[in-house]
């Protein structure tokens, strides 16, 4: 369950870990595992209400691609 802007700064949070996923692949690549479901959860995001989604769970599946993908510095 999360308010109108916790489900705001999730969809902020799918579209970075695309993005992240995104650049690790190159544009001919047919998409990956993860970006097939982090697409799955954006169109999950559109179409639920607030009160539908659990935030603290899809932060954590957010968090758990980037660590995949993320660079150390």
């Amino acid at each position: 369950m999360c308010s109108l802007m916790e489900k705001d700064a999730l969809i902020e949070k799918v579209a970075e870990t695309l993005a992240l996923v995104a650049r690790h692949q190159s544009a001919d690549e047919k998409p990956n595992e993860d970006r097939k479901a982090m697409r799955a959860l954006r169109h999950h995001l559109y179409r639920s209400e607030p009160d539908d989604l659990d935030f603290s769970e899809i932060v954590h599946q957010c968090d758990t691609v980037q660590a995949k993908y993320k660079v150390a510095v």
